[in-house]
């Protein structure tokens, strides 16, 4: 059996520790974006609704199609960052599951219960 150092025992509780808040502070970067991105979208679809409500007889067609482009683009970004924002979501709790996975088999893995004489021939 392995001898475990002081400094083993540190690294390994602090870890999971520096796991979470690190992906905590990536997924706080990505919702930021996100917030830019659909708040741009709001901005230039509100000017698109100005430029057409003032103009109406002749809006400007080349700022409109801008504008258009523009939003389209930041659509398709949102979307991107919202799957990553989901997908960490997904990895931050599977980081949690298999944190408690491992911690219940590290504590169980020493006491397991003596079978009987009895319950090893049912399982053969």
């Amino acid at each position: 059996m392995a001898t475990t150092t002081p400094l083993d025992l540190i690294a390994h509780s602090l870890a999971p520790g520096i796991a979470l808040t690190s992906v905590i502070f990536f997924n706080t970067s990505l919702l930021n974006r996100f917030a830019y991105v659909t708040g741009r979208v709001r901005e230039l679809t509100r000017e698109a609704r100005e430029l057409r409500r003032t103009t109406r007889d002749s809006p400007d067609p080349v700022r409109l199609r801008s504008i258009r482009a523009q939003v389209d683009a930041l659509i398709v970004r949102a979307r991107m960052i919202r799957r990553t924002i989901m997908l960490v979501y997904v990895s931050l709790l599977s980081f949690i599951a298999a944190s408690c996975c491992c911690c219940r088999s590290r504590c169980s893995g020493s006491r397991q219960p003596p079978t009987s004489p009895s319950s090893r021939s049912r399982r053969a």
